[in-house]
């Protein structure tokens, strides 16, 4: 519990997934995803367990992607607004955030969010 006044322990970021699509088009697909609100102290380990060089680059890619999706999972709180092809709710279970991190956009959405969170950038006026 923190004593400061408007600080809160989770914080909701507006993320777009840009979808690739046929002949160059970019689907443009936004939604809200809740993540921890990390502390200066927390946001800088988090950015110090990242990989290092690119010495080899298809090792440093899978390091990276590595990093980027267990940082996501570890503060990645839920999420609302997911629009689906059925238009039935996608729902905040770990099969799904699996799913969602397996295409390639919306994991880049989610890190961007993850990003935000950390920068305190782009914090929607409803904050938890």
């Amino acid at each position: 519990m923190n004593i400061l006044k408007g600080v809160k322990s989770e914080i909701d970021v507006k993320v777009t997934a840009e979808v690739r699509a046929d002949n160059g088009r970019v689907i443009k697909v936004p939604f809200i995803a809740r993540y921890k609100k990390l502390s200066v102290t927390e946001s800088e380990e988090l950015m110090d367990s990242a990989p290092d060089g690119w010495e080899d680059q298809k090792d440093f890619f899978k390091k990276q992607n590595k990093f980027q999706v267990d940082a996501i999972k570890a503060n990645l709180l839920g999420w609302r607004e997911v629009p689906t092809e059925t238009g039935e709710a996608f729902d905040f279970t770990d099969e799904n955030v699996d799913a969602m991190l397996e295409v390639p956009e919306y994991k880049l959405a989610l890190w961007d969010g993850l990003l935000y969170a950390i920068r305190g950038k782009q914090a929607l006026a409803k904050n938890s």
